[in-house]
């Protein structure tokens, strides 16, 4: 049974959009958005300075709940890539193998906005929605 959401960083990206927004709204103040370190590491590189990066970690830390990684992540995510093999489509990265990875670890749904989560489900038992279609906002 799902108990949340895994907020990917394609999703967060779209959340200046207005439907986007009314669709994450309800979600954060209900407290299912998780995040994990991959999309914390790559959200806090994008900080400005030392102050910002302690800030947007301390607004990370308050607004999402966080999952860790663990060993089991890392071989479900290396069984992911050896599933794919040389399946034809959307290239799926090693950050999105750790995502999907870290949300079937959690029983999470991943909240996204790239193609490659959809292969994935298609290969696993990976729960996926777009937060928008596909090919849309961008």
């Amino acid at each position: 049974m799902n108990v949340g959401w895994l907020l990917d960083s394609s999703a967060i990206g779209l959340a200046h959009r207005k439907e986007v927004l009314a669709r994450l709204r309800p979600m954060l103040r209900a407290g299912v958005l998780y995040t994990c370190p991959v999309l914390d590491l790559e959200a806090l590189a994008t900080a400005a300075s030392p102050q910002a990066y302690r800030r947007m970690r301390a607004d990370r830390q308050r607004v999402y709940r966080s999952v860790p990684f663990g060993p089991a992540v890392g071989e479900r995510a290396i069984r992911l890539q050896a599933r794919l093999g040389r399946l034809s489509g959307p290239p799926v990265r090693p950050r999105d193998l750790l995502v999907a990875a870290t949300a079937l670890e959690h029983d999470l749904t991943v909240l996204h906005h790239h193609p490659a989560f959809g292969v994935l489900g298609e290969i696993c038992d990976l729960d996926q929605r777009a937060v928008a279609h596909l090919g849309t906002l961008e």
